[in-house]
């Protein structure tokens, strides 16, 4: 019963977020099942927790299903022209969107987790399993390639 709640409150900002880290409409919907099925097996744990506790708990699980599909490979999905761009975004981050988009994989994925997911380098590091300096070398290649393309 309290997945099913959890569910209903806060369904349409979990899915508007999941719309903007996500590469499309198909895979924000594959995040958003995948954190509420993992809710599943935590049931007890979120009813010990408030509603803040209980919304910030589903967030980060959404952000940790986002990484370990990213991260298994399991789901490189491209970036299509037939992606609709959610309302709440303005042109200019459908721009910049899809000049990311254009980057190379390895530049692309640490634009993504800096700009979009909001890590530093050094978390950015471990979850790649690079160095630092590398993190921050691609960052400025794929700054220095964005800028060319403007």
């Amino acid at each position: 019963m309290l997945i099913e709640e959890l569910y209903e409150k806060h369904k349409t900002e979990l899915n508007r977020f999941a719309n903007s880290i996500a590469c499309n409409e198909k895979e924000a919907e594959d995040i958003l099942q995948e954190t509420f099925v993992r809710s599943l097996g935590n049931e007890e744990k979120l009813e010990r927790l408030s509603s803040y506790q209980q919304r910030a708990w589903l967030y980060k699980v959404l952000r940790n299903v986002l990484y370990d599909m990213r991260r298994r490979g399991r789901r490189e999905v491209p970036y299509q022209e037939k992606d609709e761009p959610q309302d709440s975004f303005d042109i200019e981050h459908i721009v910049i969107r899809e000049l990311v988009a254009k980057l190379p994989p390895k530049f692309k994925e640490v634009v993504y987790q800096k700009y979009w997911l909001g890590l530093n380098s050094n978390q950015i590091a471990k979850d790649l399993n690079i160095p630092d300096s590398t993190v921050r070398y691609r960052l400025r290649e794929a700054i220095t390639q964005l800028k060319k393309q403007i």
